[in-house]
C-alpha cells in the first residue's frame, strides 16, 4: 500500500474512533482529501514546468540592440 494511502486510512480510522466516543468532526471529508490529492498530483508537474520555463527565460542571455555609438558610420 502506498504511504499516502496508508496515511489516509489511518486518519480515517482515527476520526471514526473519535466519532464513536462522542467527538464531533466538523468539515472533514475523505472524498475531498482524495480529490485534493489527485488534483495536486496532476497540477504539481504543471507548476514545476512553469517554474522551469520562467527560470529558462530569466537566465537566457538578453539580445540588446546596438547603441548609437556602435553603429557603423557612413
Amino acid at each position: 500500500m502506498e504511504s499516502s494511502a496508508a496515511y489516509e486510512m489511518a486518519a480515517l480510522q482515527a476520526l471514526t474512533c473519535l466519532q464513536t466516543i462522542g467527538f464531533i468532526i466538523v468539515d472533514y471529508s475523505l472524498h475531498d482529501l482524495v480529490l485534493y490529492r489527485a488534483l495536486s498530483q496532476r497540477l504539481l508537474p504543471i507548476a514545476n514546468r512553469g517554474v522551469q520555463l520562467a527560470t529558462l527565460i530569466l537566465t537566457a542571455p538578453q539580445h540588446e540592440s546596438q547603441h548609437h555609438s556602435e553603429l557603423p558610420m557612413k
